[in-house]
């Protein structure tokens, strides 16, 4: 299964935080077939000065979607995230945006992601990802998304010394 997963981190050593998330993925969950330049971003709807570095990853992998999820959250526990009920500060945060062309509604998971359509960080890498690719509920593109997306946070393409 062709699967997008979103990255990102506003905690410590930021871009490190990704590197070491995409290998655990590529280790434990499936072969990175591709993935977007990094992107700087504003915190969505959390009151917080810490800027978000964001990615979208393809990935191919045989797992079920819940034993993703599953995998993806022993990922984040892991490198030292801790749970809230609250957007807060992180260290990581893995979110499975696409399971090819499924919808999945259960009860702790939902997709396509329910807010990607929102979210200008997740639409900005998933854009250069593969632009074209289809939302299975919205019936629109990606591009299409990131054209109707009201969200007028900054997103940049990340360049580090």
């Amino acid at each position: 299964m062709r699967v997008i997963l979103l990255l990102g981190s506003n905690l410590g050593d930021r871009l490190n935080n990704l590197l070491k998330a995409f290998n655990l993925i590529q280790e434990r969950i499936g072969n990175v077939l591709r993935q977007s330049s990094v992107y700087e971003t504003e915190p969505w709807q959390m009151n917080s000065s810490l800027r978000f570095l964001n990615q979208a990853v393809m990935i191919q992998t045989g797992l079920a979607a819940s034993e993703t999820m599953n995998k993806l959250k022993v990922i984040e526990r892991e490198m030292g995230r801790t749970s809230s009920l609250h957007y807060t500060d992180r260290i990581i945060d893995l979110d499975i945006a696409f399971w090819g062309t499924e919808v999945i509604d259960e009860k702790d998971l939902q997709i396509p992601h329910p807010r990607i359509h929102l979210r200008k960080f997740a639409l900005v890498p998933l854009e250069e990802l593969d632009p074209l690719w289809i939302h299975p509920t919205l019936n629109c593109t990606v591009q299409e998304l990131l054209r109707s997306c009201q969200d007028i946070s900054n997103v940049e393409l990340f360049r580090h010394a």
